[in-house]
């Protein structure tokens, strides 16, 4: 029964934690402990693990589970997120039998997640998948109406791992945050199609940018994260 649990005890223990420590100490302080979760991939360790529907160890409950879901409320809304939880609570009264599993939750997420989004929701949960996501370049030049155009080249791969190690790298048309940013402050902020392989986007920002890059708030487990974001040579 723990198994079955651990994903709801843990995982949503960090979910709320992170909550909590957005409201109480603002997006500075949020982002410094989910680049800690993600930490622990950046560390020599096999990817070789079970999805978050099968989990079966500390790790995955705690660290991967948080971070799935917060990566879900980015994507399909904080709000709709909680309401599933809510259900979850509403559905398996506290001491009543017979108590909640991770299938539970996920089947309560399923109808929060719209169709569009049921791919990243099976990767977060049925799968166990990880992302290589890279900014290779970063060049922004002044235009003449005084704004800045803002090119950049980006590198994506996605892939399965499966019990025995083995990497299957499987098509991407994700939707992934671009960020550009002044100082550490967002110029602009969205999402956008993500294909696998090399691409090139070209935004326009009002102001010169110090930086930008692909998935900046680290929404997936990315095996590294040090290249997601590049700064302006100059």
């Amino acid at each position: 029964m723990l198994k079955e649990l651990g994903v709801l005890i843990e995982g949503l223990a960090v979910y709320s934690g992170l909550q909590v420590l957005e409201k109480t100490y603002g997006g500075g302080h949020l982002q410094k402990y989910i680049e800690f979760l993600h930490s622990s991939y950046a560390m020599p360790r096999s990817l070789a693990s079970a999805s978050l529907l099968q989990a079966d160890e500390q790790f995955l409950y705690y660290k991967k589970g948080g971070l799935a879901m917060y990566a879900l409320s980015k994507y399909v809304g904080k709000q709709k997120v909680n309401a599933a939880l809510r259900n979850v609570l509403q559905d398996h009264e506290t001491g009543k039998l017979p108590l909640p599993t991770s299938l539970d939750l996920y089947n309560e997420l399923q109808q929060a997640t719209p169709d569009s989004l049921n791919y990243l929701l099976k990767d977060l949960f049925e799968e166990n998948t990880y992302w290589r996501l890279k900014t290779k370049q970063f060049a922004a030049e002044e235009n003449q109406q005084g704004t800045w155009d803002v090119t950049f080249k980006v590198d994506a791969e996605k892939f399965v791992v499966d019990s025995a190690g083995t990497e299957k790298e499987v098509p991407m048309n994700d939707w992934l945050e671009i960020g550009i940013y002044e100082g550490g402050q967002p110029l602009y902020l969205k999402m956008h199609r993500i294909k696998s392989g090399e691409q090139t986007i070209k935004i326009s920002v009002p102001r010169k940018p110090s930086s930008g890059g692909i998935d900046p708030n680290y929404l997936l487990i990315d095996v590294r994260l040090d290249d997601n974001i590049k700064k302006l040579a100059g």
